[in-house]
């Protein structure tokens, strides 16, 4: 089998129209098709820029935009034929604008683009640029600081173009302040007083702006601490609360509360504080109470004293109590002549006390004593 084209149907150079027959033969012959016509659809569409309108960009900025074609054969390479980009722009063979503008204004020009086939086309386009806000120091008025406390504030602008950067250009800081390229003010102030001073600002495209402050640093009220419970002269057994209040105008770091001028043990709280005193550990009798405040500054106040008095049941007087089944709830049963009833007797009763009878009744009872 072969392929025959048709003499004399041909129109171009190209197969494209042309008539073709196909012939069959072997021993006993050969055999001719119809006539068809091979048609061939090579057209490529032609090439053109797609881009048409380009964003805006802000002087000081970075900028970034792609252009784009279609048609013709890939790849593209593109190039500015007339007119001028923004400054600090450029445009990149792959079609890449990119770059910084530092001048505001309207940018039009004329960008070429060409395929692999050396096909060619334009378009018109314009870049718009904005000018920034100019650079300015909006922090007006800063926090007051205290001497001894810490302090942070951190200084603002807006405008111009970030990053920026932060220095003193006159005055004095606080002592114990310093400022950061940041605008970070921070530290702790040692001294009491009004500081004014100025601090300048520079941006990214060294463009300054500068402002005059101040910075009004007082002396912390000093430490103090009371104690409210118990009242001066009153009476207490057991265990009972020392409690009462504290102020400073730095950070409290504790409260402790003395007993007769001992060492300072921890209480609980701070601006209001708590101690629990377990007075069986004291004798009976008068005694005092004293609480010391501490700050973060190593400050200390001690409250007035406390008068205070205990009274708490003797057991050496009370560890053996006499009953009878006729005694008297209402006496002290301390002595055979004054027995309580057994019930109250052994109400009354501590650890390690003894219940006896009176005399009267004493030796019926002996054997039924346990052993102590």
């Amino acid at each position: 089998m072969c392929l025959v084209r048709q003499s004399g149907a041909a129109t171009s150079s190209s197969d494209n129209g042309e008539q073709f027959t196909v012939v069959v033969s072997n021993s006993d012959g050969s055999v001719t098709s119809s006539a068809a016509i091979l048609t061939v659809n090579a057209s490529i569409p032609p090439l053109q820029v797609t881009s048409s309108q380009l964003p805006g960009g802000t002087a000081g900025s970075a900028y970034s935009a792609t252009l784009s074609a279609s048609g013709g054969t890939s790849p593209y390479s593109w190039s500015v034929s007339s007119g001028t980009l923004p400054t600090g722009l450029s445009l990149s063979s792959s079609g890449t604008l990119s770059g910084t503008p530092t001048v505001a204004g309207a940018f039009p020009f004329t960008v070429a683009v060409k395929d692999a086939a050396s096909a060619s086309a334009s378009a018109s386009l314009s870049i718009n640029v904005v000018s920034l806000p100019p650079l300015q120091i909006t922090s007006s008025q800063l926090p007051s600081g205290t001497v001894d406390s810490a302090y942070s504030t951190t200084l603002s602008a807006s405008g111009g173009t970030a990053p920026y950067s932060w220095s003193v250009s006159g005055g004095t800081l606080p002592t114990g302040l310093s400022l950061s390229s940041t605008g970070a003010l921070s530290g702790t102030p040692t001294v009491a007083g009004a500081f004014p001073f100025t601090v300048a600002v520079k941006d990214a495209a060294s463009a300054s702006a500068s402002a005059s402050l101040s910075i009004n640093v007082v002396t912390a009220a000093p430490p103090t601490v009371s104690i409210s419970s118990p009242a001066n002269g009153a009476t207490v057994s057991g265990s009972t609360t020392v409690s009462g209040l504290a102020s400073d105008g730095l950070a409290i770091t504790s409260v402790q509360v003395s007993v007769d001028g001992g060492a300072f043990s921890n209480a609980s709280g701070t601006s209001s504080w708590s101690f629990s005193l377990n007075t069986n550990s004291l004798s009976n009798g008068s005694h005092t109470l004293s609480a010391k405040v501490n700050d973060s500054a190593g400050n200390s106040a001690t409250s007035p004293l406390v008068n205070f008095s205990v009274n708490n049941a003797s057991t050496a007087s009370d560890c053996t109590l006499f009953a009878s089944p006729s005694g008297s709830s209402s006496n002290s049963g301390t002595s055979p002549s004054s027995p309580k009833s057994f019930s109250s007797a052994a109400a009354a009763s501590a650890p390690g006390s003894r219940r006896l009878p009176p005399r009267r009744y004493l030796f019926p009872f002996l054997l039924l004593l346990p052993a102590h």
